[in-house]
């Protein structure tokens, strides 16, 4: 066979192997993206005495019992955005609990973050930090909620803080968040990945050989 024969047949049969390999690789990265979600929930820090500064910055910061920080605690569930989340305060029943909380959160992200979507709705204001930026300042003195605050642009790979500042003006008191993070996950490469990358380790020169241009003499 002459080498234009040999060059097309080694294309037809190696080309579509390689883009094979290339297109398993592209899915296997696809699959690896992933979300994470932070709820408030009774995990949550909370103080109804104004803390020391960094509080709404510092991820070590003292929130112990003997500094007068407890677990926030759950009133109830309450739909946010077709999601239910618990409804947290300091204390209380959602009546006759302070007027002002402190709550804080600590949260560890395996890598670095592509996006982040918080929603949150509170009675009354709040001021929301995320790594000690403030992302949201509600001081409508009513009951409002807030729909896909992107935050994605203050989180980090590793520990994060959320912290918030919460006040009621009468009536009914509480506080509930949820924010969803776009995430690429860290993952063990698997026996598929390996033989993708080795299957096109070896037949990527065959293919870049066999489709080099090649001299015809007449």
């Amino acid at each position: 066979m002459n080498g234009i024969g040999e060059t097309c047949l080694c294309h037809r049969v190696f080309a579509p192997l390689a883009t094979w390999v290339m297109c398993v690789l592209v899915s296997l990265s696809a699959m690896s993206a992933g979300a994470a979600v932070v709820e408030t929930n009774s995990t949550w820090r909370a103080t109804q005495f104004a803390p020391l500064a960094g509080w709404n910055v510092d991820v070590v910061f003292d929130t112990s019992s003997a500094a007068g920080w407890n677990d926030a605690v759950e009133l109830s569930s309450a739909v946010l955005d077709g999601n239910l989340v618990p409804v947290i305060w300091q204390s209380g029943t959602g009546h006759g609990g302070p007027a002002q909380v402190w709550l804080r959160h600590v949260f560890t992200l395996p890598s670095d973050p592509f996006s982040g979507l918080l929603d949150l709705s509170v009675d009354d204001d709040a001021q929301v930090y995320i790594n000690g930026h403030l992302v949201l300042d509600d001081q409508s003195g009513n009951n409002e909620t807030f729909l896909n605050l992107d935050v994605g642009a203050f989180l980090v790979a590793g520990s994060n803080l959320i912290a918030i500042a919460a006040q009621d003006s009468g009536g009914g008191q509480g506080i509930f968040a949820r924010l969803e993070v776009g995430r690429r996950a860290v993952s063990e490469p698997n026996s598929l990945s390996l033989l993708a990358v080795a299957m096109l380790l070896l037949l990527w020169p065959l293919v870049r050989l066999n489709s080099a241009p090649r001299i015809l003499r007449l």
